[in-house]
């Protein structure tokens, strides 16, 4: 188990221990649209019947720019940014893959950081903008250090708009309402509004808070722990516009309730504990995500204009990589993949021609950096 799956789970403990009613939070006469899972509205699917033709992008491979694990990826404009959290870099490719420049300022001292949180890039000034717990830098788009900001709480996700938006875990600040929506100032990085307080709702499932953000043009989405509501958040408002409905699992509840530590972790860790909501992403047509249930990924595509759902879509044996896993990125005509290169060399002979040739043609080879796949979806679905 890794380090901060640890520290998610007794940050969950701490919530369900000092939360001795459920709450849910919600706009009075705002009624979102369900999703529905595992029920007869879902459909089992594939994603293959979806996409038309792929595309891939080999990310170059040069001693400054080696990739490891990767903790995030923003594409922006003609540009390709990747945090490379096990080395607190951020790593800067052009669309077509050409490294072009790296932020590594690992330190304390001016224009320094600690340790990466998360990372987003200003719309309108490609300004690069790096989250520390409770700091935010801002660099230039060639990666020159500007400025910083200090702010009185935590954060583990930002996201900018016309504001800046925080997600915090809310759990350090002592003698004060905790809250997990923090909006601040652009301009004087004062605070606007902080909202959602974090003695939360358990009737659903957990988030398991990896990006509370998710975006696609100028509109903002965001989703928390705990919660089963899926929000659009603006300067002037915060609207639920979806909300998941798991059928009649009951484990959440059960969590709730008890006050035993012990059992309420034993519940946690059981196979019919839902979990790690996560990997948010939409465009105008689709939303994605995936959940875990007894033990396995599950991957929800939901057409927003037909209002179906797509259920259990097997990436690993359905698409052109078995090594393939979730997306990280939907604009409006595709979804963006992470293809590690060694996954076409462990079992060559299974890999269809057409993708040989691709790998012939892109001169790959096993250790280099990772590559990029771009799934387009056909057209009218």
């Amino acid at each position: 188990m890794k380090w901060y799956t640890v520290i998610f789970l007794f940050i969950l403990v701490f919530w369900f221990t000092n939360c001795n009613q459920k709450q849910k939070i919600g706009i009075p006469g705002v009624n979102p649209e369900q999703i529905s899972i595992n029920d007869k509205q879902g459909e089992k699917g594939l994603l293959s019947t979806f996409i038309d033709s792929t595309q891939y992008i080999k990310l170059e491979t040069k001693p400054e720019c080696i990739i490891g694990r990767i903790d995030k990826i923003i594409i922006q404009r003609d540009k390709i940014y990747i945090l490379h959290n096990g080395n607190s870099q951020i790593l800067v490719f052009n669309s077509s893959g050409k490294y072009l420049f790296g932020i590594n300022s690992k330190g304390k001292g001016p224009g320094e950081y600690i340790s990466i949180i998360d990372f987003d890039i200003d719309k309108s000034s490609n300004e690069i903008l790096i989250c520390q717990s409770r700091n935010l830098m801002v660099f230039s788009e060639n990666g020159k250090f500007l400025k910083s900001h200090n702010f009185p709480f935590f954060a583990y996700n930002m996201h900018k708009m016309e504001n800046f938006y925080f997600y915090s875990l809310g759990f350090d600040l002592p003698n004060v309402e905790k809250f997990n929506l923090y909006e601040i100032d652009r301009e004087t990085f004062s605070l606007i509004r902080a909202t959602f307080p974090t003695c939360i709702n358990t009737d659903q499932y957990i988030t398991s808070n990896n990006n509370a953000f998710s975006s696609h043009h100028d509109e903002l989405w965001f989703h928390y722990g705990i919660n089963d509501t899926i929000y659009s958040i603006s300067k002037s408002k915060t609207l639920p516009i979806y909300s998941i409905h798991f059928g009649h699992n009951t484990t959440i509840d059960q969590v709730a309730r008890t006050d035993n530590s012990h059992e309420r972790i034993t519940l946690m860790n059981s196979p019919d504990f839902l979990h790690g909501f996560s990997n948010l992403l939409f465009n105008e047509r689709f939303v994605w995500f995936e959940y875990g249930y007894q033990g396995n990924n599950h991957f929800v595509l939901f057409d927003r204009k037909n209002r179906k759902t797509k259920d259990y879509l097997d990436l690993k044996n359905d698409f052109e990589n078995k090594s393939l896993k979730s997306p990280f990125y939907m604009d409006d005509n595709s979804l963006f993949f992470l293809v590690q290169p060694y996954s076409f060399f462990e079992d060559i002979d299974s890999v269809p021609e057409k993708i040989k040739r691709k790998i012939g043609d892109m001169n790959l080879k096993i250790d280099d950096n990772p590559l990029i796949l771009k799934a387009y979806f056909k057209s009218g679905q």
